[in-house]
């Protein structure tokens, strides 16, 4: 008996040292490899660790993954309901208001609203001992109101078989819209989250599959050149496995209206010209004024030589990167750079900039400017995580003067990603990096009011929509 119980305790010691893998529905799901998917990234799409799916599925964590295996990896739902993310409630304040009655005084409505006199006097511009009229309406005070509650944390939505994007829970991504244009052994297909001005397009070729299963593809692959232009622009085409893909831009500030899309394929030495239209719709952008104080901050109309220095040295530098032209690095996997969504101010709003500064006593104005804001400004604490939206290699990450803390990622043909106001650095030049990495923490840094991220994506120097990429179907 006594050798039986040291067996147990033994058995229940070598229990607790293992760690096993999950079981159950509800607890694992099966994943299929993607061609380029390695180990890390699976791990952060499913928020686990490489050791866990290497144990869970007998591989060594330095295995390289052949595309088409499943794996057994945990299941992203049953996590996020274990995890019940938090909440965060935005709030405005609203004025709170009485009504004199007859015999009161200022300071039986001080202590009634729990205020001060002078507090009182001041909101309702009058004197402290001044005379109440029975009826006046006085304010005494505000009261916090809950303008929305955003649910923190994120999930990973499947866009199509080969495209996946990590978004928040408060963030739903819309279904693009899509055209498709039929020849004789293949089609193109264009797609945008809205065929309007600012937005990013994404095109492919597919070749045609028979009722009998029957494909083109051959035929398709073998074409000599793929040429495509928008709006009289050249575009860069990418041959893969399963035909022809480009991602270009709807620029912003050209007219709407039907725009041409040309396509010349070369087959047998001989080219074809093939002519389509795309409907552009117009995107209303508002306007929004804003007063700034230029104080110490931005002396620009006392030029500080370190300032301007600082200036030049940015512009040089984002000179030479938006001018790099690499070979394409979009895969099939996107995401939204915050763990939630709000937006503070939407992508190429027009912003009035009423701008001044105080000397001698009196406000000196400048000349009122008008720019469109060429990102968009995503809420962002201080130290809250920004990810990456596509895979890239970092191509700045250093302080500029606008900018701040300015991070930019290259995605190859001149299309680049920038994250602003940054707190920190998690990355360095020259990294690569992708998509939903975390690449910094968010700040107030540069020419910023308060912390937050502005995200800029330009398709080779033509601004967009940044969360337009995002409900693109993209494949490598």
């Amino acid at each position: 008996m006594k050798r039986t119980s040291i067996y147990f305790i033994c058995f229940v010691i070598y229990l607790g040292g293992l760690s096993l893998p999950l079981t159950g529905e509800q607890a694992t799901t099966v994943y299929r490899v993607q061609r380029g998917d390695t180990l890390s990234r699976i791990a952060r799409r499913f928020r686990t660790s490489v050791g866990q799916i290497a144990q869970m599925n007998d591989l060594n964590p330095r295995s390289v993954l052949l595309a088409g295996r499943s794996l057994r990896v945990p299941n992203p739902q049953a996590a996020s309901s274990a995890n019940n993310s938090p909440t965060v409630t935005s709030y405005r304040y609203v004025p709170v208001y009485y009504r004199v009655r007859p015999g009161d005084t200022l300071s039986e409505i001080a202590s009634r609203h729990r205020t001060s006199v002078g507090r009182l006097a001041s909101w309702n511009r009058m004197q402290p001992n001044g005379i109440l009229r029975a009826g006046r309406r006085l304010k005494v005070g505000v009261r916090r109101v809950a303008v929305e509650t955003v649910r923190e944390g994120f999930h990973w939505q499947q866009v199509t078989e080969y495209t996946r994007v990590q978004v928040p829970y408060s963030y739903q991504l819309p279904t693009p819209e899509s055209r498709q244009f039929d020849e004789d052994f293949f089609s193109v297909h264009v797609f945008a989250e809205k065929f309007a001005q600012g937005n990013a397009a994404y095109l492919e070729l597919r070749p045609h599959v028979s009722e009998a299963g029957a494909s083109t593809l051959a035929r398709l692959l073998a074409l000599g050149e793929v040429k495509l232009t928008f709006r009289g622009e050249e575009v860069p085409v990418d041959r893969t496995s399963w035909g022809y893909r480009a991602l270009f831009a709807i620029p912003p500030d050209r007219p709407p209206g039907d725009q041409p899309l040309q396509l010349v394929v070369t087959e047998g030495g001989q080219s074809r010209l093939l002519s389509y239209v795309l409907p552009i719709r117009e995107t209303n952008y508002p306007m929004s004024v804003s007063r700034i104080n230029l104080g110490d901050r931005s002396r620009w109309h006392e030029p500080d030589p370190e300032v301007t220095a600082l200036i030049q040295t940015s512009q040089q530098k984002k000179n030479q990167i938006f001018a790099i032209r690499s070979a394409n690095q979009l895969s099939g996997q996107m995401a939204h750079p915050r763990d939630m969504h709000r937006i503070t101010s939407p992508f190429f709003i027009r912003r009035k900039s009423i701008r001044y500064y105080r000397e001698n006593g009196r406000t000196v104005y400048q000349p009122p400017t008008i720019r469109p804001h060429r990102g968009l400004d995503l809420r962002g604490f201080t130290g809250a995580p920004i990810y990456a939206i596509a895979d890239g290699r970092v191509v700045c990450a250093q302080r500029m003067y606008y900018e701040g803390n300015y991070t930019v990622i290259d995605h190859g043909h001149g299309v680049f990603s920038g994250y602003m106001h940054q707190s920190r650095f998690l990355v360095s030049e020259g990294d690569r990096v992708e998509a939903a990495q975390e690449i910094g923490k968010s700040g107030a840094t540069g020419m910023a009011t308060g912390p937050h991220l502005h995200l800029g994506l330009w398709i080779r120097n033509v601004p967009v929509n940044p969360l337009s990429l995002l409900s693109l179907p993209i494949r490598e």
